[in-house]
Parts: C-alpha cells; sequence; structure tokens
C-alpha cells in the first residue's frame, strides 16, 4: 500500500489532525497557526499569509461513503464561523475556506463546498489524500513522526542536512539538522575553509556550560548537534561533506552564514 493509500484510510480523527498540523506547519512554517481554542468556533487551522481558515474533519468507515454526511458538516462548519465573525467571538479576516478530509470527493460535495462559500464572499478548496501525499513526500525530515504512513514502504534515500545559527539554551550556536531521509556518517565541518570545527560538537542534550565537545561523525535521521566554536554574531562561510548511510551518496554542502545586527 502506498502513501497516498495510507493517508486516505486513516480513520481517527486526532491522528489525522496531527498529520494536518504537521504538513501545513512543514510547508507553510510561521503563517500558519494551529490553535486549539479556535475549534470550537469552526477553526481547525489558520494560514495568516492567505487568509485561508481550515475546517478539519475525519470520518469513519461505512458512513465516510454517504455524501450527506459530507454535506451536512460543510454546511454547519462553515454557518458556525460565520455566527462566531457576526458575534465577534471570533476576529480572523477570511479569503478562502478550505475542507480537509482523508478521502476523495465527489463531485457534488465539491460544488456544495463552492456554492455555500459564496453566499459568504468566500473562495473555497479541498485538501485530500490526493493533495496531501505529495507535500508528505517533499518534506522528508516528518516521515520520522508517522511510522504507520511508511513502514515498509521504500522511500527514496537522501542524504541532507540542513545549517544554521540557532539557540540552543540561550547560547548562539551552529546547528546542523539531519532534515533527509537516512543517517549521515563520515562529516567534515570547516569554518571560512581553514579551521575545521568536527571535533567541538555537542549533542542537543547537552548543556552547553558543562558539556564537554566530541567529534561530529554521525547524524541520525532527525538528529540536531550544536557547535560553539563559531563567531556567534554570523559573517562566515562554512563547507560540510558526508556520506549517506544507506545510500552512499555523497554531500557537499556550502554556504554563508550572514552577520547579525
Amino acid at each position: 500500500m502506498n502513501v497516498y493509500a495510507r493517508i486516505r484510510k486513516i480513520e481517527n480523527q486526532q491522528e489525522f489532525k496531527r498529520l494536518f498540523n504537521t504538513l501545513l506547519g512543514a510547508e507553510y512554517g510561521h503563517d500558519f497557526q494551529s490553535v486549539k481554542e479556535w475549534h470550537d468556533l469552526g477553526v481547525d487551522g489558520y494560514n495568516k499569509k492567505t487568509f485561508t481558515v481550515y475546517a478539519v474533519y475525519c470520518p469513519t468507515y461505512p458512513e465516510r461513503r454517504e455524501q450527506s454526511q459530507y454535506t451536512e458538516k460543510i454546511k454547519s462548519d462553515m454557518d458556525k464561523i460565520k455566527r462566531n465573525l457576526d458575534s465577534k467571538k471570533l476576529k480572523l479576516k477570511i479569503k478562502e475556506w478550505v475542507f480537509v478530509t482523508p478521502d476523495d470527493l465527489s463531485i457534488e460535495v465539491i460544488n456544495f463546498i463552492a456554492a455555500k462559500a459564496k453566499e459568504y464572499d468566500w473562495e473555497s478548496g479541498t485538501l485530500t489524500a490526493q493533495v496531501m501525499t505529495p507535500i508528505f513526500l517533499k518534506h522528508n525530515s516528518i516521515h520520522i513522526d508517522f511510522p504507520d504512513i511508511t513502514a515498509g514502504i521504500q522511500l527514496d534515500k537522501i542524504p541532507s542536512i540542513d545549517i544554521r545559527l540557532a539557540e540552543n539554551r540561550s547560547y548562539t550556536m551552529l546547528e546542523l539538522f539531519n532534515d533527509g531521509t537516512e543517517d549521515i556518517k563520515n562529516i567534515e565541518v570547516s569554518i571560512d575553509k581553514e579551521r575545521r570545527v568536527t571535533d567541538h560538537f555537542l549533542y542537543e542534550h547537552d548543556d552547553p556550560m558543562r558539556g564537554h565537545g566530541h567529534s561530529l561523525y554521525n547524524l541520525r535521521k532527525g538528529e540536531r548537534q550544536y557547535c560553539n566554536r563559531v563567531p556567534t554574531s554570523g559573517g562566515f562561510n562554512y563547507v560540510v561533506s558526508g556520506v549517506g548511510v544507506e545510500s552512499g551518496k555523497t554531500l557537499v554542502k556550502e554556504g554563508q552564514i550572514d552577520k547579525t545586527l
């Protein structure tokens, strides 16, 4: 069974909501908001850049196949949002309303969404497994959080490291985060092409004041490690290299950390 089929078959509302939050958080970053208090007001997620409201619905089988179950939910959610906007309980600018559900929708339901949204001068859209699957595959770093979706599926093994200055217990350090789909070995880290800092890394749980630096030879999938032997104000170049443990692919990443004000 592929990723699309596994997302489509989800019946647990909480699990589907967690997937939705993780996907849109990875895709839109801080522009996406998932606020628990909004749920009772008819809002499961909000994109503050595009003014998009998301309503999440995960019915179970066999009732899932009944068209009336979708249309009743859609009408109820839209009307609830409008009431809360009118009463000032909800203060959001809304341009688009998006219905989020795992299964594919019939053209009748899609047309119903468009017609109902038009009553309130909103644009409309849908987010189903068909659209969620490529977003899921795009963001390799979240795969580890959903073993039920990825178990037994041979996804492409790609070594990848995200590199930035980051706060670690109030200290600014160079952070290496393995956001690829496999562990990485034989890592080398150099600053300004001259200074090698591979031997001065701390694990995420280390106390920067008391921890002792270690050699960064391996970085597991989803793992972060930090180096405090770099200019904390930025203004330097880096070169990071390594090899994917499973694929054997070589990774070489060069870049610049801009000087902070």
